[in-house]
């Protein structure tokens, strides 16, 4: 076991009681020093560390012989796609997702199209202070559009007060 530049030997279940397990423990699988002979030995020891560590692996490097004076380098190694500032998983890529005429690929807000149906507010109903038969729905009062305002008058004929309802009241 490895925590804080310092390795405890797992020689009994006592040995255990000197490791903070609020902290992160690392399991130890090679220390060996850089050498060109050494290169098989690290090689196998990173497939494990992959193997094992469910396709994750840190390296810790020590400058000199003293181990106990902290960790000079820790290098974190990663085949998912993840952020290494804060740990965010992105799903890994595959052509559907760079498709805009694919749902998996398409921008959630167009869904591929490249435009949106919006309106405001504010242009359909430019003075809330109007009444409806003053024009205060801006589109009723063009004549392509006055149809509608005909039809909900006469859906409002029960209501006396209806045209001279202001959209500001509610």
């Amino acid at each position: 076991m490895y925590q804080d530049g310092v390795v405890h030997e797992f020689i009994s279940p006592e040995s255990l009681l000197d490791l903070d397990f609020k902290k992160p423990v690392y399991v130890l699988v090679d220390r060996l020093a850089v050498s060109e002979e050494a290169k098989s030995r690290l090689t196998d020891s990173v497939e494990i560390c992959y193997r094992e560590g469910h396709r994750r692996g840190d390296c810790a490097i020590h400058c000199g012989l003293d181990r106990r004076a902290g960790v000079a380098e820790r290098l974190n190694f990663n085949e998912r796609f993840e952020c290494k500032n804060d740990g965010t998983i992105y799903q890994e890529p595959e052509p559907r997702l760079f498709s805009f005429n694919n749902p998996y690929g398409a921008c959630p807000r167009c869904q591929g199209f490249g435009n949106t149906i919006d309106f405001d507010l504010n242009l359909v109903v430019p003075d809330p202070s109007k009444s409806l038969d003053d024009g205060a729905i801006e589109p009723w009062t063009k004549p392509r559009f006055r149809q509608l305002l005909n039809e909900a008058k006469v859906c409002g004929r029960n209501h006396k007060e209806f045209p001279a309802i202001f959209l500001g009241d509610t």
